[in-house]
């Protein structure tokens, strides 16, 4: 292919020329898959339960991909460019088979089921990806054309391990005494958040249904947080979860409106108003900077939290509450008491009550942030509803 000798040679040309870009592209080509299996590993770290379920969909994807590389090496031969002396070779490498890239394909396998589960890692896993095929072009050892093979069949691997389903619904059971009844509806809890998933199972407790948690299935939707309200951001991501496993999702979403802040603070962006990875220390003093110079009554706050409820890309409910307690954003942050996962309650004080959240009761703090008391009776009632159609 012409083109495909020119790019080389457009791309080659410029090695010998400068040392630093012959030092990148050499330990790009040499070390860029040390790095992404690096980065790989550190997924369980970095993400959790979803961090590991993404990296044995890597590791599947990665052994797809080079089975189909090796498979392609052998039905179509294809010599490396230095071979034919139609290159400068940077780095050594002995003589092979040249179509498709397998170092490439190998990196993209290994990013594209990242980036489900952690963006900042799934990120500068494709970057690197991309940079490798750069570097191996440039070092002479691919035609681009070899290259953007092993990006496409790196990427579909990625794709098709990451679109695996797992398919919830009722399952029946046999035995070989009796028969025995059919297993009840699977509902997944969709969120990450551990306290959150905590409170989602809190409100269908008891009710026949198969929870399940996001570790469980093989489905990953990406989905974007941005609505007029915390009701939409909750179906969207009802919707999404329900349709990627094909069963019944609950999700919430939810955040803290303090009327006095106007447009410099969002409710919707609550948990990633200071970054999506501040810590939660981070979280409370970016929202003391915002209300510095502010007391008593400009310091009001409310809670909304919403929820809502679909089955297979179809909404069966979606419901927004707001906490009936009065409550004021204290001036400072105290995370005493608060559970493991929010970080707002810790900044929170009652003036009706005369104490700050730490300072409560279980009891009274149930009282006080009652809007998943509020949402129980709405959820167990659509997702009964439900149940009883099955």
């Amino acid at each position: 292919m012409e083109w495909d000798l020119w790019a080389l040679r457009q791309a080659n040309g410029l090695a010998g020329r400068s040392a630093t870009l012959d030092g990148a592209a050499v330990v790009l080509a040499r070390w860029s898959s040390v790095a992404e299996v690096a980065l790989a590993l550190a997924l369980p770290l970095a993400a959790g339960w979803p961090g590991a379920g993404a990296l044995a969909r890597a590791g599947v994807a990665l052994l797809l991909a080079t089975g189909l590389v090796r498979l392609l090496q052998r039905c179509l031969p294809r010599r490396r460019p230095f071979m034919d002396g139609a290159t400068r070779q940077l780095v050594a490498r002995r003589p092979g088979p040249s179509f498709p890239s397998r170092h490439v394909a190998s990196a993209f396998a290994l990013a594209v089921p990242a980036w489900s589960a952690h963006r900042p890692i799934g990120g500068a896993m494709l970057t690197l990806g991309a940079l490798l095929g750069l570097s191996r072009v440039y070092s002479g050892l691919h035609y681009p054309s070899d290259v953007l093979a092993g990006a496409a069949i790196g990427i579909g691997c990625g794709q098709l391990v990451g679109g695996w389903r797992l398919q919830v619904g009722i399952q029946p059971a046999t035995s070989t005494l009796q028969p025995l009844s059919p297993a009840p509806p699977a509902l997944l809890l969709a969120t990450t958040h551990p306290a959150k998933r905590e409170r989602l199972a809190w409100m269908v407790e008891g009710l026949p249904l198969r929870v399940l948690t996001p570790e469980q299935v093989a489905a990953r939707p990406v989905v974007e947080e941005r609505g007029a309200n915390h009701r939409q951001v909750a179906e969207a991501k009802a919707l999404a979860w329900s349709r990627a496993v094909q069963g019944l999702a609950l999700a919430s979403d939810g955040g803290v409106d303090i009327p006095a802040l106007g447009a410099r603070w969002e409710a919707l962006l609550t948990r990633r108003a200071a970054g999506s990875e501040a810590s939660d220390e981070q979280r409370a003093a970016h929202l003391l900077a915002l209300l510095g110079g502010l007391r008593g009554e400009q310091r009001q706050a409310r809670w909304r939290e919403a929820a809502a409820l679909a089955a297979r890309g179809r909404l069966l409910g979606s419901w927004e509450v707001e906490s009936s307690e009065p409550m004021r954003i204290a001036e400072r942050y105290d995370p005493s008491g608060v559970p493991l996962g929010f970080w707002v309650p810790g900044l929170l004080e009652f003036p009706r009550l005369g104490r700050r959240y730490g300072q409560l009761s279980p009891a009274e703090r149930e009282r006080a942030l009652d809007h998943w008391a509020r949402l129980r009776p709405l959820v167990r009632a659509a997702s009964s509803r439900r149940v009883q159609g099955e």
